[in-house]
């Protein structure tokens, strides 16, 4: 679905816990809040690719806002 918008964002290889929170995100079982607690916990790095990840996928996220956009890609 989404997958060619945020190709540019993803590393080489992606652990596969995050590729799992990933495709749920794109699936729109996750909201961005849920998706952006989870997606890093394997490896702290990924904390920009799951920026990077939102800002092209979701336009109502603004970093730091305190609503996180707690909603799903589904609207």
């Amino acid at each position: 679905m989404n997958r060619d918008r945020i190709g540019s964002c993803l590393p080489e290889r992606l652990h596969p816990f995050s590729r799992n929170v990933l495709d749920l995100y794109l699936s729109g079982a996750l909201d961005t809040a849920a998706f952006l607690r989870w997606f890093h916990m394997p490896n702290s790095t990924y904390l920009p690719v799951a920026e990077c990840i939102v800002a092209r996928l979701d336009p109502a996220y603004r970093p730091g806002a305190p609503d996180r956009a707690r909603r799903s890609l589904r609207g």
